[in-house]
């Protein structure tokens, strides 16, 4: 679901006035868009950064180095889509048709967001694995295992979008206002087909196979947490009464709390991902399903699913550009390589005060 798959022109029932969809245009679709995009490409440049000098040593931070990349390949993406959408308000003339672009490089960027998709949906359920059975799984996802499941990820959804790639394109055109030759936008005759074909796998089945992965391993998560979490306290109040030298309990119950408190910390960060990203694409797995069962909807219908679709592309920004508060939150290795390579601000020493 992008922005460039829905009709600007007026359809047969307004339910929000021309005048009043003009200034959504503008200032909602447009402007605000493209500030949260900005502010996305930014924090995720910035949370790169971080990941690459901490290093990666396990499965959790390969993929959450990834997840960053594409994250910012994704909200990059949709804010050049945006700045040729003001080539189009302000009609200016290039060497290229803004259109042809606005059309295009949507697709770039929901293809890396799918890819975020499903890169946060396979986090979810390894750390449920792991907290619901520890001993099965503890060791299973190694550095190694995480690197080529991150490859298969790429692989399958560049492969399944192949189609939707192969039949548009850019291509030389003469243009008789301007009397030269520029890029324009070019679609196969089979693209109508490729696009029914888009809605009823690459989106729908898909989408709705990551939300309900989400939920399940969300909620596993959580109740996998509560329990490792009693049978720890359990096992530390036993250790406690049948210690005979008070230093050395004392010790073992430090190290013991560092460890139960890092993986706790692991597996927030987890849970508040994958929470994120369920709320961020609910709206947009129910825009997918009404596209798919009234596709004529955006250009027959109402004009507020016009409205509806830009609430959802929205969700998607904000939801590629907001990662780096839950790293700062939970993470405690991230925030302090944070503070030490981008300074001290009153921001962030309020905002580990908290923590």
């Amino acid at each position: 679901m992008t922005l460039s798959n829905v009709s600007f022109a007026s359809p047969r029932k307004q339910i929000i006035s021309n005048e009043v969809q003009l200034y959504l245009d503008i200032y909602f679709r447009t402007v605000v868009v493209t500030v949260v995009g900005v502010f996305g490409t930014i924090t995720n440049v910035m949370s790169a950064a971080v990941f690459i000098r901490q290093g990666v040593h396990d499965c959790v931070s390969v993929c959450l180095l990834s997840l960053t990349v594409t994250n910012l390949v994704s909200v990059t993406a949709g804010v050049l889509t945006l700045f040729s959408k003001v080539l189009i308000f302000a009609n200016i003339l290039t060497n290229f048709d803004p259109w042809a672009i606005y059309y295009t490089l949507p697709h770039i960027s929901a293809l890396f967001y799918n890819i975020s998709t499903i890169t946060t949906t396979f986090i979810s359920v390894e750390r449920c694995l792991c907290v619901t059975w520890p001993l099965k799984f503890s060791n299973t996802f190694t550095v190694r295992r995480a690197v080529v499941v991150l490859m298969g990820i790429y692989l399958y959804d560049i492969i399944i979008t192949m189609p939707d790639h192969l039949t548009m394109g850019l291509e030389n055109q003469f243009d008789s206002k301007m009397n030269k030759t520029r890029l324009v936008l070019w679609l196969s005759p089979e693209r109508p087909y490729v696009d029914i074909l888009n809605r009823m796998f690459c989106q729908l089945t898909v989408e709705s196979l990551c939300v309900l992965m989400l939920i399940v391993s969300t909620y596993s998560m959580v109740r996998g947490l509560r329990r490792s979490l009693h049978q720890w306290t359990d096992h530390h109040h036993v250790q406690q009464s049948d210690a005979i030298v008070p230093n050395i309990a004392a010790k073992k119950t430090s190290k013991g709390n560092n460890k139960v408190n890092m993986k706790q910390n692991v597996v927030n960060t987890v849970i508040i991902l994958a929470i994120v990203a369920f709320i961020c694409n609910s709206l947009r797995l129910v825009l997918i399903i009404i596209d798919h069962t009234h596709p004529n909807l955006a250009t027959t219908e109402f004009n507020l699913y016009v409205d509806l679709v830009a609430v959802s592309y929205l969700l998607q920004t904000v939801n590629a550009s907001v990662d780096i508060f839950v790293y700062l939150s939970y993470n405690i290795s991230f925030r302090r390589r944070f503070v030490e390579m981008f300074g001290t601000s009153s921001m962030f020493h309020l905002k580990c005060s908290f923590i």
